[in-house]
């Protein structure tokens, strides 16, 4: 019996000490924060754009057009009675066919009622796979991140910082119009 207690207990450990990997429609997604497997919401797992980021009005920041990939996470009532739903965002520079890491991108998340931004020197985003689809109107997008995210403002519970592991495989992106009269 004892045995068997301890077996039950190893698998249920196994179980979720792995990151769940979330198939929609064929585009892989698994997320860890902190070691603790990210939990996707049951419908529209991840929201995916290519948009155009205006240039700063004092021309120190030129414009860019950049992807957008939002992992959308449970949602839950606050003690407060505000409701909050968790996600981890990515913005990624657009940089056609380039594998590697990207030349600016950033990454945030809504995580246990904390907003959390990423801490640039201790993290690293990668591409790893970049496919046109036939028809030249989207694309596959294959990603790793290994990211340090810090807390904004003071937080009660002491939790600061967040690690991020994530993989997102064969990401779809629809172009739009404006890219696609341009290629």
């Amino acid at each position: 019996m004892k045995h068997l207690l301890s077996l039950f207990i190893l698998l249920f450990l196994v179980q979720f000490s792995f990151a769940q990997e979330v198939c929609p429609e064929g585009q892989c997604l698994s997320a860890t924060l902190n070691g603790v497997p990210f939990q996707f919401r049951d419908y529209w797992q991840v929201n995916t754009l290519l948009d155009r980021q205006q240039a700063s009005m004092d021309g120190r920041q030129p414009g860019k057009t950049i992807i957008k990939i939002t992992l959308n996470g449970i949602s839950y009532e606050q003690k407060n009675g505000v409701s909050f739903s968790e996600n981890i965002e990515f913005e990624i520079e657009y940089e056609e066919g380039k594998i590697g890491v990207p030349l600016a991108y950033t990454v945030s998340s809504q995580y246990q009622s904390g907003l959390y931004s990423i801490v640039k020197e201790q993290s690293v985003v990668t591409i790893t796979a970049f496919t046109w689809e036939a028809d030249h109107q989207s694309f596959r997008l294959y990603a790793t991140a290994n990211c340090f995210l810090r807390a904004w403002g003071n937080r009660i519970d002491d939790k600061a910082n967040l690690q991020l592991q994530s993989t997102l495989s064969n990401i779809l992106i629809a172009v739009p119009g404006w890219l696609v009269a341009k290629n």
